[in-house]
């Protein structure tokens, strides 16, 4: 099988995994708020300025919403660097194709810094243009 189809392989299971774990987390989030918005709405009775039960210091808690994505991004970084390096890297027996694309007959010009270092190619003095236009005849 080809290099490329094992790589768009790789590609595809790595999007597919986000896709499902986002989702999966979108619909787990979404919930959770429908069902603290239903079960913790204000009653008719209630004074308009009251304020809630407060919680501090559950280090448990913090702990987990902390670790958790971490090593969620942890693992994607993972996966995703070894897909990266799998697709940079040159194979012994690779073969490097240079394209040059054309309009009709006109090609179009390149332009190459010609000025010494520590000179920046800002200006048009340090462009050289090499044209390689043709005009029909």
């Amino acid at each position: 099988m080809p290099e490329a189809i094992l790589t768009a392989r790789q590609i595809d299971d790595l999007f597919r995994f986000m896709a499902a774990v986002g989702s999966a987390l979108y619909v787990f989030i979404f919930g959770y708020i429908v069902y603290f918005a239903i079960a913790f709405r204000a009653k008719k009775g209630d004074d308009p300025n009251a304020i809630g039960v407060q919680v501090h210091d559950d280090v448990r808690l913090e702990v987990l919403w902390t670790i958790l994505p971490a090593l969620f991004v942890v693992l994607l970084s993972i996966i995703s660097v070894k897909i990266w390096y799998e697709i940079t890297l040159q194979p012994a027996n690779g073969l490097v194709v240079e394209a040059i694309g054309t309009s009709g007959t006109t090609r179009s010009a390149t332009r190459r810094c010609t000025a010494r270092l520590p000179t920046r190619c800002t200006s048009r003095s340090a462009f050289r243009s090499r044209s390689t236009s043709r005009r029909p005849t």
